[in-house]
This record gives C-alpha cells, sequence and structure tokens, in this order.
C-alpha cells in the first residue's frame, strides 16, 4: 500500500533521528586502526563511560527530550533502568577510547500521567560521544529495522489516520517469539527465531491505536509484516 502524502510530514522526524545514528556509525566503522579489546578491558572502558556525569546528563537530556515531544510534556522524570547492550563489537583505540559500534542504554521517564521505556543510542568518534532518543519500548528491532517498521506501521493504520497529520509512535511491545530458530538467517540477535510485537501510534491525540507487528529472519534479511487495521 502506498503511503498518502498526508503522513509524510510526521514521519519526517523520527527517520531524520534514525539517519542520524545510522551515518555516525557507518563513520565510526571508518576509525583507522581499531584495536579489538578482550572483554573484560572492554567492559572496564564501558562502566567508566557509563559512570561518567558528562554521559549520564547526555542519556538523561535524549531521554527528558524525547518524552517531551511524544507526550508535550516538560516535567519528566528520568530513572536509568538498563539493561545496557551493543549493536555490532565496540572497539577501543589505543589510547583506550571506545571508537566504534552503537551502545543503547535503557531508561523510565514518568510525568503528565505517562511512563515511557526509553531506549538511548550513543555512538563514538575519536573519544567523543553522542547520544539520541531511538525508539520507545522493548522492541527487539535495531535502529535500522526499526526505521524501516515505521513506515509499515503508518501504513498499515492508514484508516485510523485518515487526515491526521500529527502521528506519532509512543511505544513499542516486545509479545513473544514463534517459530523455530533460523541460523542461516541474516538478523542473529536471537538465532533467528521470528517474533512479534505490538507498536502503538497516537493519532491527534485523539486516539492511541496498536498495530501488531511481524518479523521474521531470513538468509536475505528481516521480512516486516504490519497487520491492517
Amino acid at each position: 500500500m502506498n503511503i498518502r502524502s498526508s503522513l509524510i510530514r510526521p514521519i519526517v522526524g523520527m527517520i531524520a533521528i534514525f539517519l542520524t545514528v545510522m551515518i555516525a556509525s557507518i563513520t565510526l566503522a571508518a576509525e583507522p586502526t581499531p584495536v579489538n579489546p578482550d572483554a573484560a578491558i572492554l567492559q572496564q572502558r564501558v562502566v567508566k563511560l557509563m559512570g561518567d556525569a558528562a554521559h549520564q546528563n547526555a542519556l538523561k537530556t535524549a531521554a527528558l527530550d524525547g518524552f517531551s515531544k511524544i507526550f508535550d510534556c516538560s516535567t519528566g522524570k528520568f530513572e536509568l533502568t538498563g539493561p545496557v547492550s551493543s549493536y555490532g563489537p565496540l572497539n577501543i583505540d589505543e589510547a583506550g577510547h571506545v571508537t566504534g559500534g552503537l551502545l543503547t542504554e535503557r531508561s523510565r521517564v514518568t510525568g503528565c500521567g505517562n511512563t515511557l521505556i526509553t531506549n538511548i543510542l550513543t555512538g563514538f568518534k575519536s573519544g567523543n560521544n553522542i547520544s539520541v532518543f531511538g525508539m520507545p519500548g522493548t522492541t527487539k528491532a535495531d535502529p535500522t529495522l526499526a526505521r524501516d517498521t515505521v513506515m509499515y506501521v503508518f501504513s498499515a493504520a492508514t484508516l485510523k489516520i485518515r487526515d491526521c497529520k500529527q502521528v506519532k509512535i509512543i511505544n513499542t511491545e516486545f509479545v513473544e517469539f514463534f517459530g523455530e530458530p533460523n541460523l542461516k538467517a541474516k538478523f542473529q540477535a536471537n538465532q533467528g527465531r521470528p517474533w512479534r510485537e505490538i507498536w502503538t501510534i497516537d493519532v491527534c491525540g485523539k486516539e492511541r491505536v496498536p498495530v501488531p507487528v511481524e518479523y521474521v529472519p531470513d538468509e536475505t534479511g528481516t521480512t516486516i509484516v504490519a497487520r491492517h487495521l
């Protein structure tokens, strides 16, 4: 199904966030002479980063900014909850700086009668890092897959969205795995097992619409199926 022109505007901001992250991650991969440390050293570096006051402030800022844009609420309370995970391997250079990879840290923001699980993505370059608001909720989709899912979700909910131009994704929820593992699948974060989620959109502040989504990894990528409402 084609996406109607009235849906393009609300999608643009969300896609821009993910494009920023992905461009950063591609740049990071091009860092010269990365060193692959053993697990213990890398863990020490990540733990040190997590305890850094500037990094924690960046996480808080990104989470509160995302929460404010979703719920139009500027009084959110931030709480870092974990877990922490990475997309792809993390590397450090000879100076001990994290230079490659993408780290995600989960937190929770509450305020104005709403609670949001936030996923903050941090990319690294030359010892510096930038943290941005990722897709909220408990989705198991990586940033690229999540970016692609947005279009499927909006298309599936076309009849609910109608002429609304202020559509927001306010939550994602992992539901279950189904089917058998596929060890030949390109997406191996969960041994290539297909899984189900529910993505919830807010339509002009008048209705919250849950959209069932299925992901089926195979040898070429991951098929996304969003059930039309």
